[in-house]
């Protein structure tokens, strides 16, 4: 499931990034996403763990689900600030 997850994830937030980002800007934008992805992965994995470890895998997966919403909250309320 992973690879599925990575595979739509990537090219969708570059395509945000790109078209939400001044012409002089998108390199830049794009190596942001990228690098947030990446950090996430190093920072995010061992986190998770020590949730995991500490709290059981309800209360990492359940934190993990609230802050994905709180992510695409904030996506949907950037989007209409737009408008």
């Amino acid at each position: 499931m992973r690879p599925l997850g990575h595979g739509s994830l990537f090219p969708i937030l570059g395509a945000v990034a790109v078209t939400r980002t001044p012409a002089r800007l998108q390199g830049t934008g794009v190596s942001m996403v990228t690098a947030v992805l990446d950090l996430g992965a190093v920072i995010g994995t061992p986190l998770c763990g020590v949730v995991a470890h500490r709290f059981g895998y309800p209360t990492m997966f359940t934190t993990m689900a609230v802050a994905s919403l709180g992510g695409l909250l904030l996506m949907v309320a950037d989007r209409h600030a737009r408008r």
